[in-house]
Parts: C-alpha cells; structure tokens; sequence
C-alpha cells in the first residue's frame, strides 16, 4: 500500500503546484490547458511543437518555476535556459521574480544562446589559443567599418572592387591545431580568399570578434574536450531548456547537442519549426525538424490568438501539413480575403477600405489596438506596393516596446565602455554581459541607479530618441556609477565616448523604427477609421513575433537561377493551392521551384498567422494568366472572399 500513497501524494502536490503557478502566471479564472499541463509536468526530454498564439512562453516560464519550485534545497543540480534575444531573458526572470522565484545563479544558467556559447566555450578557446581573454563582440554596423579598414590592407593588388561584406555572416572559421592553421568555411572567390582569411585573423589578433567568430571558437573547444565537457554539464544541469529552437543555425544546433542532447540531462526544445526562417533564400536545410528526431513530441496547438477561420488557412500554408493546428473557438475571425488586382499602386487603398467596412459591424475589430500589417518578402517587393514606404534603416524593433529596445542600447554601450577600458578590475571582462548587469540592477544596491536609468529614458522618449547636454551627462553617470559599482575605473574618457556615440546613434535609428512600424492606431481618435497612415509595413523576417488586427501578404517577385537562366517566380501564384487547403508534397518539384514554394510557405506562415482579425492576400491576376475564373471559384469553394480590384 506504501507505494500508490507516495504517487497519490506527488499527484496532489503537482495539482497544488499548478494551481499557485496558474494563479501567478495566469489571468483571473483561467487555467492551463490540458496540452499545457501534459507539457509542464512533463519528466522527459521532448520537442514542444507550439503553433502561433498556443502560450509557448507561458508555458515555458510555468515549466521552469514548475521544476524549480519541485527543487529541494539539497538538489546540487540546476537548470539552464537558453533563449535568443536579451528581451526573452528579462521577460522570464521578470516573469519568475513576480511568482517569487529569484536571481538565478549557479548552478542555473540563464541566457541568450550567444551568452551561452561565449560563457561556456569562446572566452575559454580565445584564451588558449591566443593567451588573451580580452575579446569585443560588435554589432553589425561597427564591425562592417573594422572589417572594410582591414580588409584595404591585405586586399590582392589587382583587386578592385569593394570589400566583400556579405562574407561576414556567409562564412565562418575553422581552427586546425593553433591559430594559425586557420581554414575558411563558405562559398568565397580564390582571388581574394587568402585576404579574407587575414582580414579575420588580423581582428582576432585584437580582439575583434564577429558572431560567427564565436561559433568557430566554440566549436574548437568543444571538439577537443568533448566528454569533459559533457560530464561537466551532466554534474551541473539535472534540465536544459532551448527556447525558439527555429531560430537556431545548423553549427549552433549541432554544438547545442553535442554538449546537451548526448547527455542524461531532460532537454526540452520549445519552437515553431514552421516559422524557421534561417534558410530562407538558401538550399541548406532547417536545423531543427522535430519530425526527424527520436525524441518525444508534444503539441501546443490551440491558438488563444485566431479564430478557425484563420487556423483552417494556416493547416496547409505551412511547409508540412499542421492537421493539429486549432483555432480560438471563443474568437470570430473573418473569412480569409484574396486582392486580385492588375496594379499594385492600388492594393493598399483597397485593403484600407476594406478594414474600414468590416469596422463597421465589428465594434471589436474596430476598437482593436493592435498593428495593421502588410507584410512582403523584402523591402524592395514592399515599396512596389507603396512607392512611399523605404526602409529605413536595419534596426529591428519587432515586438519589444520601445522603452525595453532604450534600456537594451544603453546596457550594450555600458558593455561597450567596460570592455574597452584598460582598467583593471577586480573581475574577468568575459564575466560581463547584458544579463549580468541586469542582475545588478535587480539587487538593492542597483536601486538608484535604475532609477536614473528610468529617468534617463522617459527623457529619450520625449526628446524622441534625440539625446541632449542633459542626456548624455545621465547617460555618463549612469556608466560611472556601474562601473564604481564594479570597482572598474576608466583611465580615459575614450571608452566612454565611443559608447556614447554608439548610443546615440542607436537611439535615434530605434525611434524612427519605433515610428515607422509603431502602432499609431492609439493616436486617433474613437470614431476615427484607418487610413494608410495607419499601416504598419514589415519584411516577413521584421513582424515574426508581433501581432496585428489585420494582415496583408503581398505577392513578391522572386528571381532564380535555372542552369545558366534567371527565371522569375510570383510567390503568392505558387502557393495558391496550399491557401485555399490543398497541401501537396513540393520537394517533387524541380529546382528551383521547390524552393520558391517552401520559402513562399514560410512567408505566408509568419504573416498570416500575425492577425487575430483578418487575413488578407494580394495576387497579381496576369499571374494567373487564363486560370484566374478558375481560381476564383475555387478560392470562393474553399471560403475565401474575393475582390477582383481591377
């Protein structure tokens, strides 16, 4: 009788423990689903397939305090979470510290997956390779101006076209024995390969890293201390949690699991492998494909966000069939809209107009403060649509609110100065991060300087991401203040100015992109409808993550090469038979036209699975050619409504 009192007991505490986090983490009344709980009790190593709007992070942050609050004082093992932006990583810990879960620290590990990489391996590989641990990670921007300087220097003599910028992200390196065995990894003309090769390790020699630099560190050291490595994971993590697990390249996949995945720690992977967007434009295939793994599946595939009409689309615009996929049975989206038109100048006029006519019987669409998207597949395909819409710079702000995206750019050049001084401080320079002095800030001695953070940036804001005498000289005492905090002393005012210059820069780029893609729908007034100063325009890659009343997926004209031919694609045309529920298996297609359907498939994913509302889609009719009545019906059979603009 022992036995079955012990499971009943453990079962009574897991309700219990659910319960207290459901009543945390949830609002009033509500609870978690049963394909929730299955997922939050879960005791193994898993795939967490999560559709659109299924509450992937709820969940996700509900199963970490679920394990945490299950620890016992005495567990020596803790959990490691991986994310990819530092914005998911404020929002767990702030997540957590409200349901009175604490500073992670050792044995936890919490951090975006470049944090993880960099703590674990590349500081480390750095340091033996170069005998230096004093490494500067840049952003895109600065490390494309180094790249261009060095680039002059070891260009052949009888080169005379730009520096190849592209090679930045498109290659990586690979370490032999020492750093100077060093081979290049990626697609590169022999004219200059020997040039590139010393451009990137004439940086490394200083301490200039790229992204991919880091990967390439990572992987050095992980190949020769491999069951080290991994013994020294399995004494530390009793769990390992990866989440957005789409979003990660081929090199970081693999490394993640050769370090976490061949081990006895409870890896769980939390994504939708349908909005991977990595491969887009490339024949390389996506990373993770939990269809093609041994290890267990579990479905988060009830959306909170959309009604049915929109979930019936999404089943079969996908790059595998999502016969799971459930939409929110409380929710009433509209039926699915197709634009036919023979112009482009006027889709968004008519998009426009018809937003504003189901406004008018739907007082809850109308009143809805969310984005009203139109969504392409690069700028170039968007401004087609609307000559006056340009891109305006590279800055992504996607879903973070501006006032998180201020606080991001002002830590990065806090990290900018520290790491660049030639102070000496009492700790490492590879121990700072973004996380870590967010850490800082959540302790009581960070108090009042967070306060003068939050000054400092309801300022920025008024003074639209301008910043001013005043400003800049917060901004200075904020970085002294910290670096006092840190026993870090600047030697020269050059660390500093470099950071406020970069800063600067940032802040001013991030609120144009704040306006251009902002919601301005809450400056109008109630009985005020939209008009095209209200569209919300974005790349595919740009809107991933956001969410939108309405959603436009304009067609895009994609060129690809077929032997020696350039031949030209209409995206939209190609998946026309996947929008209106007929999913087939493309890889039968020839090149390249299985890779314009399967690249077109994740386009129209991403997009229309943004709107809780409407979900629209615009096809040039000369595409169609003589087929269009019959597409129209059959559009129509299928529950579409269609408007023929011409």
């Amino acid at each position: 009788m022992e036995k079955p009192m012990q499971r009943q007991e453990l079962e009574k505490n897991q309700i219990d423990n659910l319960r207290g986090i459901e009543r945390l983490l949830l609002p009033n009344n509500c609870e978690f689903s049963e394909q929730q709980k299955n997922v939050i009790i879960s005791e193994k190593s898993a795939n967490v397939v999560a559709g659109p709007g299924s509450g992937k992070t709820t969940v996700l942050i509900a199963k970490i305090a679920y394990i945490l609050k299950q620890m016992k004082k005495q567990d020596s093992k803790g959990i490691c979470i991986i994310t990819h932006t530092n914005v998911a990583v404020a929002e767990i810990r702030e997540k957590l510290h409200d349901m009175g879960i604490e500073n992670l620290q050792y044995p936890h590990f919490i951090g975006t997956i470049h944090e993880f990489f960099n703590h674990f391996f590349t500081y480390k590989a750095y340091g033996e390779l170069y005998g230096c641990n004093e490494i500067t990670i840049f952003e895109d921007e600065i490390y494309r101006e180094k790249y261009i300087e060095f680039f002059e220097k070891y260009k052949p003599k009888n080169y005379t076209l730009d520096a190849p910028t592209s090679k930045i992200k498109e290659t990586y390196l690979e370490f032999n024995n020492n750093k100077d065995q060093i081979t290049l990894i990626g697609e590169c003309s022999n004219s200059y390969r020997d040039a590139l090769i010393n451009t990137f390790k004439g940086l490394l020699e200083i301490g200039v890293f790229r992204h991919n630099d880091c990967l390439s560190f990572s992987k050095w050291y992980i190949n020769k201390y491999d069951n080290l490595i991994t013994n020294a994971f399995e004494n530390r993590f009793a769990w390992a949690f990866i989440d957005e697990a789409q979003d990660t390249s081929t090199m970081q996949y693999d490394l993640l699991m050769r370090v976490l995945g061949n081990s006895s720690i409870k890896l769980q992977k939390y994504g939708d492998p349908y909005q991977s967007l990595y491969t887009m434009f490339g024949k390389d295939k996506d990373a993770w494909i939990p269809s093609n793994e041994k290890v267990s599946e579990e479905e988060l595939s009830f959306s909170t966000r959309f009604g049915n009409n929109i979930a019936k689309v999404l089943r079969t615009t996908c790059i595998e069939e999502y016969t799971a996929l459930q939409g929110n049975p409380n929710l009433v989206s509209f039926k699915p809209h197709l634009l036919i038109y023979t112009s482009p100048d006027n889709v968004i006029e008519r998009y426009v107009k018809l937003i504003n006519e189901l406004s008018i019987n739907n007082m809850e669409f109308r009143d809805s403060k969310k984005k009203i998207g139109v969504v392409g597949l690069k700028h170039d395909q968007l401004k087609k649509y609307h000559p006056v819409y340009e891109k305006k710079n590279d800055v992504k702000v996607g879903s973070e609110t501006i006032i998180m995206n201020f606080m991001q750019v002002l830590m990065k050049g806090l990290l900018l100065s520290i790491k660049h001084t030639n102070s000496q401080s009492k700790k490492e320079k590879a121990v700072y991060s973004l996380s870590y002095f967010n850490e800082m800030l959540n302790k009581e001695e960070g108090f009042e300087i967070k306060c003068l953070i939050a000054d400092c940036i309801r300022d920025l804001y008024l003074n639209k991401g301008s910043t001013n005498d005043i400003i800049k000289k917060r901004i200075t005492t904020i970085y002294e203040d910290m670096a006092k905090l840190e026993e870090v002393n600047f030697i020269d005012d050059n660390p500093l100015k470099e950071s406020l210059q970069y800063v600067e820069k940032q802040f001013e780029l991030n609120y144009v992109a704040y306006q251009t893609n902002g919601d301005l729908s809450i400056e109008k007034k109630e009985d005020e409808y939209a008009s095209i100063r209200d569209i919300s325009f974005g790349t595919v890659h740009a809107v991933k993550g956001e969410t939108h009343k309405a959603t436009l997926l304009v067609e895009s004209e994609v060129k690809k090469r077929k032997g020696k031919d350039i031949k030209t694609f209409y995206d939209c045309t190609e998946i026309f038979n996947f929008l209106i529920g007929k999913y087939s298996n493309y890889s039968n297609e020839k090149a390249p036209l299985d890779e314009v359907i399967r690249d077109g498939l994740k386009t129209a994913y991403v997009a229309l699975s943004r709107p809780t509302h409407l979900a629209v889609v615009a096809i040039n009719k000369n595409n169609l050619k003589d087929t269009l009545e019959e597409k129209k019906k059959q559009a129509k059979e299928a529950g579409w409504v269609v408007i023929d603009i011409s």
